[in-house]
């Protein structure tokens, strides 16, 4: 219930993060 609410809510988070960042390299680039 709510750990696993918990763990989606990382994961989600980390995610977009990950995102971000490469996001954010990809346009350092150009």
């Amino acid at each position: 219930g709510s750990k696993s609410f918990e763990k989606w809510s990382f994961r989600i988070i980390e995610s977009s993060i990950l995102l971000f960042v490469v996001i954010l390299i990809s346009g350092e680039e150009k």
